[in-house]
């Protein structure tokens, strides 16, 4: 038959509020703190449970017995936590309408807005909006919610964020700008937006790459496009000395080579440590990629031999590919 507390968990998990009810019932006539009744492994409290499966129904009776919509599982998420994260708009309305805080966190400083923009669930991070969580709140790493609906690639909760005044300059501990992240991540629809939004066409993540290498290192052709076109620097080197062209080059990336070669103001004579992308291509054997620089290189004012290239050190080619 089980005990009051599975049956309680049980029925939690299933959102069977008959059931739920009658749980609870026999728990108030034997004196029974339901508060204390957790699952297990995450310390989820019954609250938590239904919360996360979506059950909304549940929420109501599980508050009035006094279950508090704040109480911390074992990595300190909250129901609403749990409830932002799964994408359950109904359940962080009913959490919010009984005080949850929009801006409680979690063991790494998660908020619950950040959890529902990194799994790109707009609707939850509207409600959390409209309660005046905190937009630009920023977990242990630095990271904001719009870093994670940007990795996400949730153009919906970008343009919520944005229009909520999150700051599209706000970098990560490492360095990484929203933008940066869109990009490296090939999300089309949220560097535009951030973009139009005013963000630093030339914004830098961690590494101190420019959006626009990392859009090429990634093979995103789309990012690198309207990176451009919105005057992006073509040049711009990273910590490693890597600009876009090097970066495509090193990981083969045909179509971003092809977007990159037709702005004038990409220099296919660039070094990184002495090396030129034409280099690169040539060393790991990527004939298109070869092919497209050469033809790019004869037409430009600097010209880079064939055996100019084969006279690099392998070594030499080998770090600058490794970085």
């Amino acid at each position: 038959m089980g005990t009051t507390s599975s049956k309680l968990i049980d029925a939690a998990r299933r959102g069977d509020e008959e059931a739920l009810r009658a749980a609870l019932a026999t728990a108030a006539s034997r004196g029974m703190d339901v508060s204390k009744v957790v699952e297990p492994m995450e310390e989820y409290s019954l609250l938590h449970l239904a919360s996360r499966a979506g059950h909304n129904a549940c929420l109501a009776p599980l508050l009035a017995a006094g279950l508090s919509p704040d109480r911390p599982s074992r990595c300190a998420d909250t129901p609403l936590h749990a409830a932002a994260a799964a994408g359950h708009a109904p359940c962080v309305l009913s959490l919010l309408e009984a005080k949850a805080s929009p801006d409680c966190r979690n063991a790494w400083g998660i908020t619950p807005l950040y959890a529902a923009c990194y799994f790109g669930h707009d609707a939850a991070a509207q409600a959390l909006i409209n309660a005046d969580a905190t937009v630009n709140a920023a977990r242990d790493d630095g990271g904001r919610a719009l870093h994670a609906a940007c990795k996400a690639g949730s153009a919906a909760c970008v343009r919520l964020l944005l229009a909520a005044q999150a700051d599209v300059a706000a970098t990560m501990k490492g360095g990484a700008a929203p933008l940066a992240v869109a990009a490296s991540y090939g999300r089309e629809e949220c560097v535009a937006a951030l973009l139009g939004a005013g963000a630093a066409v030339d914004a830098v993540d961690e590494r101190g790459a420019p959006a626009l290498t990392g859009a090429s290192d990634g093979g995103h052709a789309a990012c690198v496009r309207l990176l451009l076109e919105a005057g992006a620097n073509g040049g711009m080197a990273d910590k490693q000395g890597r600009t876009a062209l090097h970066a495509a080059a090193m990981r083969n990336r045909v179509e971003c080579l092809q977007v990159l070669l037709a702005d004038p103001r990409v220099q296919t004579a660039a070094l990184c440590r002495g090396v030129t992308a034409l280099q690169i291509a040539q060393s790991m054997g990527y004939g298109t990629a070869t092919q497209l620089l050469k033809a790019a290189t004869a037409s430009s004012s600097t010209r880079v031999s064939s055996n100019q290239a084969l006279d690099v050190p392998a070594l030499e080619i080998a770090t600058v590919s490794a970085s």
